[in-house]
């Protein structure tokens, strides 16, 4: 998003992280939790779920193939990961920031899963 602040103003980065949201939840299921965790990342925790690609897949294929404020497309680069017996939240969120930092050295706009 700093590109598009960059380039466009706040104004309408706000506008495309707001209309890239209301993309994301029409995916998501009822149950499921999304939340801007800072700056250009996401959390979204997905009660009963024990195969996260599909669902993080999807993610970002729906943002991948729509066009938002002023025709700008934007690219997501997703890490997921499940509950492991003895998790903890913060190794849980360790291990989905580990795989997300690989989608990122992989070229971007990928989906991982550790």
């Amino acid at each position: 998003f700093k590109a598009i602040n960059d380039t466009y103003g706040h104004l309408v980065g706000d506008e495309v992280l707001k209309e890239a949201t209301r993309e994301v939840k029409k995916v998501l299921r009822k149950s499921d939790i999304f939340g801007r965790w800072g700056g250009e990342e996401f959390l979204i925790l997905l009660p009963m779920t024990s195969e996260p690609f599909a669902p993080a897949e999807k993610i970002r294929q729906t943002i991948e193939g729509c066009e938002l404020c002023k025709g700008l497309k934007i690219t997501l680069s997703l890490g997921a990961t499940t509950y492991r017996d003895g998790d903890s939240m913060d190794s849980m969120l360790a291990r989905a920031d580990r795989a997300l930092y690989k989608a990122k050295q992989q070229g971007k706009n990928r989906t991982v899963v550790l």
